[in-house]
């Protein structure tokens, strides 16, 4: 069975801080349909990649081991685009948010593991940015998107 849901959940427990401030973060599960601005300064894990490549995996068993490689995406919501004061007074912050993230995550590289299972970093992508959320909402968000590139390996006992 895959660990795949596991690691949503251990990647939404890593605590991203910044200048004293750790942004929450809402898993799978407490995903809400808009973010008010009162609602930013926070992370939100989707399950696919909002542009492009919807669920493009690769898969490829070999003896009773199959090997998948999954997408995870990681989107901090800094700031409603009506709020956002200009990109002098927030890039430093998305910065050093981008840097620090990429400390967390390259100090949890195997995000799940069972005996048979383990899922692991491969590859990371980070972009600042004005992202839309939910995808064509027209509700514009400044933040920064992190996607994350994971291998899993299921060995059959």
């Amino acid at each position: 069975m895959s660990v795949l849901r596991t690691a949503y959940t251990n990647l939404a427990a890593m605590a991203v801080t910044v200048n004293g401030y750790t942004y929450p973060c809402h898993d799978l599960h407490e995903l809400k349909d808009t973010y008010d601005e009162v609602d930013c300064k926070r992370r939100i894990l989707l399950p696919w990649e909002a542009r492009g490549n919807d669920g493009e995996f690769g898969f490829l068993t070999i003896d009773r081991t199959a090997s998948v490689t999954w997408r995870m995406i990681d989107l901090m919501l800094y700031s409603t685009v009506q709020l956002y004061a200009g990109i002098k007074d927030v890039a430093p912050t998305l910065v050093e948010y981008a840097g620090e993230y990429a400390e967390v995550i390259r100090g949890n590289r195997t995000l799940a593991k069972t005996l048979t299972n383990n899922l692991a970093l491969t590859g990371i992508g980070i972009q600042i940015g004005v992202f839309d959320y939910p995808l064509g909402s027209q509700t514009f968000y400044v933040g920064v998107k992190a996607t994350l590139t994971v291998k899993e390996t299921m060995t059959q006992c």
